[in-house]
């Protein structure tokens, strides 16, 4: 009994192999999350600015149209 307890390897050992590369899964997790966040944020960004030029020039079309009045 005692060679085979010397022989096998410790379960807390085992443990926090299998927890390291948990943690590690959840770092890569995170950095693709983050990718995805960041994309989103951009489209977000470029359709708010593509809106924003577009009443823009709606704004100054309306604005010549009255002048023209």
């Amino acid at each position: 009994m005692v060679s085979s307890v010397l022989t096998e390897e410790p379960k807390c050992t085992k443990y926090a192999v299998q927890d390291k590369l948990v943690v590690i899964e959840l770092h890569h997790q995170v950095d693709t999350l983050k990718r995805e966040l960041m994309n989103v944020q951009n489209q977000l960004n470029n359709y708010q600015l593509t809106r924003d030029m577009a009443t823009a020039a709606l704004e100054t079309q309306l604005t010549a149209e009255d002048k023209r009045t």
